[in-house]
Order: C-alpha cells, then structure tokens, then sequence
C-alpha cells in the first residue's frame, strides 16, 4: 500500500498545464506563422498591385478600342465619299468622251491607262462606244473587249 499512496502523492498533470509560451516548439510554430503572414501580405501586395495595372491597362485598351472605332468609322466615311467623286468623275469622263467624235476619243482611248479606259467603257452606252472601239487600234480593242468581258463574268466557285 506504500508505493500505491506514493504513486498517489505524484501530481497528475495535463499537457495543457504545462507552459508553452517559451518552449521551442511554440517559438518554432509561432516564426513559422509570422513569416507565412508576411509572405501572404506580400503576395497580396504584388496582386493588389498586377490587379490596379490590369486595370489601367484595360481602361487604355478601351480608349484605343474606341478611338480605333472611331477611326474606322471616319475611314469608311472618307472612302464612301471617295468612291461617291471617282463615280463623279468617272461620269463626266463618260460625258466627255461621248460628246466627242469616235475617231478623236479612240485615239485618245489607244494611249489611255487600261483601268481607265475600262471605266469609262463599261459606262458608256453600247451606241456611243461601238464606234470608238471601232475607230481603236485593233489590238487594243480586242484587248479591252477581253478585259470587259471578264469584268462581267461572276468568278467560279470552287468544286466541294
């Protein structure tokens, strides 16, 4: 029974009793912990600070968009106007060139830029063109009436 009373008089304790507060593994955990802290305010720095450039960068690319938007709708105005004066003058050239005689605009027409030439052709009326053509250079009007009969052609689809 004395060594039963004597394991009696020992003091129980819990491991929560004991005090952690300056043991190793407490120091240990508590580095651990304070450097995993300071790594993730870092990380949330940098990605507080790639969020604000991601943002900067997307307000400038919606600016360029709607600049460029802009711009293409300036251009596409620009060339509408542009293509309203080349039929313009492409009309009076076409006036012009049927109010004069066949032989003074064929001899004109000989010498003439064949993109031109094709211009005021294909608007001219048959009856004032047929006889230019007629009073043309015969190697120049074949090959102008080559090039206008391919003007008309719709190109060929290719076989699926």
């Amino acid at each position: 029974d004395g060594e039963a009373g004597k394991d009696n008089d020992t003091e129980w304790r819990d491991s929560g009793e004991e005090d952690f507060n300056h043991s190793g593994v407490q120091e240990g955990l508590y580095r651990d912990l304070t450097k995993r802290r300071e790594d993730i305010e870092k990380r949330e720095k940098a990605l507080a600070t790639r969020q604000a450039l991601l943002e900067a960068a997307e307000r400038e690319l919606d600016q360029k968009v709607r600049e460029l938007t802009g711009l293409r709708t300036e251009i596409e105005g620009l060339l509408v106007k542009q293509s309203e004066e080349e039929l313009a003058r492409t009309a009076s050239l076409v006036r012009i060139y049927e109010g004069m005689k066949a032989k003074d605009a064929a001899r004109i027409f000989n010498s003439l830029d064949t993109d031109v030439l094709l211009q005021v052709l294909t608007k001219m009326s048959e009856r004032k063109s047929s006889p230019i053509l007629a009073e043309m250079d015969a190697e120049r009007a074949r090959t102008v009436t080559i090039l206008m009969s391919q003007q008309q052609q719709l190109p060929q689809l290719p076989p699926q």
